[in-house]
């Protein structure tokens, strides 16, 4: 079973990743404003009329996966360029529980019914010393990117013919001792569940547009960070030649071209420093 062939069952039995996986069409709502505060994210968003939108880049899973290893500043940039997580009382990002109220019905119901509806379904966090703000803990975002890093290491194992490392699944999977034990399809198994939950989390869903130019289904990650992180990341996971860990920082990275099966590559920081060439070296008198 390859490596392509069987991530890919997720997407349908067609078992053809639409064009938009990766990219998500539509946008994601930023902030209009963000403050680092003791370990946590404020943020708030704008009135309806000013709100702040981005289009995900080509390159946004790999920086953010990058944020597990940054200063606090950093996620905070990012955070006010690309979106919040919008985490909730659960500790999860809030698309986890959607209202379960369409919007074309809302309009219809009763404020009080309405309030009804909504009571169950979730949303990010106020702060509780400024109750006009939202905040999310910057040990979330670190978890996330973590998980990122970890689902492509495991997958570039399991392509290799060799089990995730123990403590890649107890970063997916809080505990890692049965899992790694499992033979590797069984891993297979439980990589596609990974990603398929944050598929879940995300609210990923097809949505059709109707327009002039012709009807379209795409793909929409609730105009959210985490719905495009989660997207670029089934993106990845079906395409092995994406992205590539770092054999010195540990790093995700896009190759300029696909590695050979065992071979280690390098990201551009590692690979113009000097502790890329102690590294090398050292590899290659192990192989001598």
């Amino acid at each position: 079973m390859t490596y392509r062939t069987f991530l890919k069952t997720f997407v349908g039995s067609g078992g053809q990743v639409p064009k938009q996986l990766g990219l998500p069409t539509g946008t994601v709502l930023l902030p209009d404003y963000v403050k680092l505060v003791n370990g946590r994210l404020l943020w708030s968003l704008s009135t309806p009329e000013n709100l702040r939108w981005a289009e995900p880049d080509g390159r946004l899973l790999e920086n953010f996966a990058r944020l597990a290893q940054a200063p606090d500043v950093d996620i905070a940039e990012f955070a006010n360029t690309w979106g919040v997580l919008g985490i909730c009382k659960h500790g999860m990002p809030h698309t986890h529980n959607p209202s379960p109220v369409p919007l074309h019905v809302a309009g219809t119901l009763t404020e009080r019914k309405l309030a009804q509806l909504l009571a169950n379904s979730c949303v990010p966090r106020r702060d509780r010393n400024q109750p006009g703000l939202w905040s999310e803990q910057l040990s979330s975002w670190k978890t996330y990117a973590n998980q990122v890093t970890a689902m492509m290491s495991i997958a570039q194992a399991l392509d290799g013919g060799e089990r995730g490392s123990a403590a890649n699944w107890t970063l997916l999977c809080g505990t890692a001792e049965s899992v790694y034990q499992m033979s590797l399809d069984t891993q297979w198994l439980r990589l596609t569940l990974v990603i398929n939950g944050w598929l879940e989390m995300a609210n990923v869903r097809p949505v059709v547009d109707l327009n002039r130019n012709g009807p379209q289904v795409t793909l929409s990650g609730s105009a959210t960070l985490f719905g495009a992180v989660a997207l670029q990341m089934a993106s990845v996971l079906t395409r092995a030649d994406s992205l590539s860990i770092c054999a010195n920082c540990g790093s995700t990275f896009q190759p300029g071209r696909k590695p050979r099966k065992g071979q280690r590559s390098f990201c551009k920081d590692c690979a113009n420093n000097r502790t890329y060439s102690k590294h090398a070296m050292r590899i290659r008198r192990q192989v001598s």
